[in-house]
């Protein structure tokens, strides 16, 4: 059985939580998006689910994940640390004089920062906030999530921007959002089965997942069923 973690109750803005003065938006905004978007490609993949979460998805609903922009993150980071070692390899254990490979030296130190470049630009304009890509064989659905900042800023919303494609029809993006509270217990414990459920509720491609056997415990509007709400056993935990 997984750890239990559970997020700082003051990581919960609004009537029932009130955010102290002295701790940053940014602060707890992050630590309860970071939490929702490390558990979304986990519900969507996996037949395993953690101990602390609901039934997983039939298979027939499950997608593959896409590991391209994994890969293009690494071939980037990597180059750039390859051209380090080199100089590296120059200067230590071949003792060459840096005035000997000075060219050499200035054309790692470009590629250095254009590889770096290039990475910094994948991020911010190619994967954009992506926390999920891939593939259901079934019937060939393409699915990409991202997760953005509420439309409103300063609201304690979490935005989920969707993107599939069917084969055979074109692109389709519709846009889906929620308050936190939605998705944690009032002593910061954070529900898994609340944020499935509403995954489940929102998320087209996964029409038909209760049909098809996916268990609801507890809806998204936080009223729960069969399960005991800021127990050690219902919640995946961390703490800001």
């Amino acid at each position: 059985m997984s750890a239990p973690t559970k997020i700082s109750v003051y990581s919960l803005p609004g009537k029932l939580y009130p955010l102290p003065p002295s701790l940053p938006y940014s602060l707890w905004t992050t630590d309860l998006k970071a939490t929702l978007d490390d558990h979304l490609p986990i519900y969507l993949t996996s037949p395993n689910l953690p101990s602390t979460s609901g039934s997983p998805l039939p298979k027939s609903l499950r997608f593959s994940p896409s590991a391209t922009h994994t890969y293009v993150r690494l071939a980037l980071g990597y180059s750039s640390v390859f051209l380090a070692l080199y100089l590296f390899y120059l200067d230590y254990y071949l003792k060459i004089p840096f005035r000997s490979h000075k060219v050499a030296a200035a054309w790692c130190a470009l590629g250095y920062f254009i590889l770096n470049g290039g990475l910094t630009a994948w991020i911010w304009a190619v994967e954009k906030g992506i926390v999920f890509a891939g593939t259901r064989a079934r019937d060939g659905v393409d699915l990409k999530v991202y997760s953005v900042s509420p439309k409103v800023k300063g609201t304690p919303g979490y935005r989920l921007l969707v993107e599939w494609t069917e084969k055979g029809k074109g692109s389709v993006s519709e846009e889906r959002e929620a308050e936190f509270v939605k998705f944690f217990a009032e002593d910061g414990t954070f529900v898994a089965e609340r944020f499935e459920t509403w995954l489940r509720e929102v998320l087209p491609v996964l029409k038909g997942a209760e049909k098809d056997g996916a268990a609801v415990g507890t809806g998204a509007d936080g009223t729960t069923s069969g399960i005991e709400v800021g127990n050690a056993t219902t919640a995946t935990k961390r703490r800001i």
